[in-house]
C-alpha cells in the first residue's frame, strides 16, 4: 500500500512527458482530456488504496466487529465501484486520448495508437465484466514508456528523432514522421534548423 502514492507520482510524471512531446502541435481539447483523466485516475487509485488500508487496520484491531458491521459492507462496495468502474473508465479515456494524439501528431509510434484505441473501447464498455482487462492498461503504459525511452536514446546518440518540432523536422519540413527517414548527421541541415528556430522565437 505504501508504494501506491509513489506509483501515482510516477504516473503524473508520465503525463508531463506526454504533454511536452507534441510541442506546439498539442491539440488543446485532447490535451485537456488527457490531463483530466490522467489526474483523476491516480487520485482514484490512491483513494482506493487508502480505503483498503483502513479496512486492513480495522480488521487487525477487531476482526469480528468489522466483518459484521454495515461499515465494512459499505466500504467494500465503494472500493469495488471506484476501482472496477470509475478508475477503469478513466484508464479508457486516457488511452483513447493519448492514442488519438499519437495519430495526429505522431509523437509516439503509430503502432501503439491502434491497440490503444481498441483497448480503450473495451475498458469503457466492459471493464466491469472482463477481469483480465485491468492488466491491459499497465502493459500499454509500459509500451509507451519504452517507446519514449528508445526515442530519447536515439536522439542522445545523434540519430533521427520522432518528436514533433525537433531540429530534424524544421530542417526537412517533414513533420509527419519524416524525421525517422531524415539524416540528423547533416551539419548544414542542423544549422538551417537552428536558424529557423531562432527566427521563429523558439531558439534557446
Amino acid at each position: 500500500m505504501n508504494l501506491v502514492p509513489r506509483a501515482g507520482i510516477a504516473f503524473l510524471w508520465l503525463i508531463g512527458v506526454l504533454r511536452d512531446r507534441p510541442g506546439e502541435r498539442e491539440d488543446r481539447p485532447f490535451a485537456a482530456h488527457l490531463l483530466g483523466s490522467g489526474v483523476l485516475f491516480p487520485a482514484m487509485i490512491v483513494l482506493s488504496a487508502a480505503m483498503a488500508g483502513g479496512l486492513i487496520m480495522a480488521y487487525a484491531v477487531d476482526p469480528d466487529l468489522l466483518l459484521g458491521s454495515p461499515t465494512f459492507t459499505f466500504a467494500r462496495v465503494l472500493l469495488d465501484e471506484i476501482t472496477n468502474l470509475y478508475a477503469i473508465n478513466m484508464e479508457g479515456v486516457f488511452m483513447f486520448v493519448t492514442s488519438s494524439l499519437a495519430r495526429r501528431t505522431r509523437f509516439l509510434a503509430r503502432w501503439i495508437a491502434f491497440p490503444g484505441h481498441a483497448l480503450a473501447l473495451v475498458l469503457g464498455f466492459s471493464g466491469r465484466y472482463v477481469e483480465w482487462i485491468v492488466l491491459a492498461f499497465p502493459r500499454w503504459v509500459r509500451l509507451v514508456s519504452l517507446d519514449i525511452l528508445f526515442d530519447n536514446l536515439r536522439s542522445a546518440f545523434g540519430r533521427p528523432t520522432t518528436v514533433p518540432g525537433s531540429e530534424c523536422e524544421y530542417a526537412t519540413g517533414r513533420g509527419d514522421g519524416g524525421c525517422r527517414r531524415a539524416s540528423s548527421h547533416d551539419g548544414g541541415a542542423r544549422r538551417r534548423a537552428r536558424a529557423i528556430r531562432k527566427h521563429r522565437g523558439g531558439f534557446r
